[in-house]
């Protein structure tokens, strides 16, 4: 992707290939190498399952689901330098052109 206009949002697949760079990015710098917790693995796994039933109940309600989506941006990051921020939402309804609803689902 080249360098936009700073107000400059859009929404990718999950499948995106800059996305899934970014994310691969992410996990190799905040991987540690050590074994993860197996309790909160279990809990993770079952929110996940929730979130994934949510989302299923939405997509019933609204007839333009789109599902998960990235939001890309291109912004200033902790580094205060310009570059292509992502944050994935749960659910959006609408087409990436016109979005109707937004859904971020927060379990606890």
């Amino acid at each position: 992707m080249c360098s936009p206009a700073p107000e400059h949002v859009s929404l990718l697949s999950l499948n995106n290939a800059a996305y899934r760079k970014w994310c691969r990015g992410l996990r190799e710098r905040h991987h540690t190498g050590r074994p993860g917790d197996p309790f909160a693995r279990r809990y993770n796994r079952e929110l996940r399952r929730w979130e994934a039933v949510v989302q299923k109940l939405l997509a019933t309600v609204l007839p333009e689901a789109m599902g998960p989506q990235a939001l890309a941006f291109y912004g200033k990051g902790r580094s205060h330098r310009a570059s292509w921020q992502y944050r994935e939402l749960d659910f959006v309804s609408g087409s990436a052109e016109q979005p109707e609803l937004f859904v971020e689902i927060k379990l606890l």
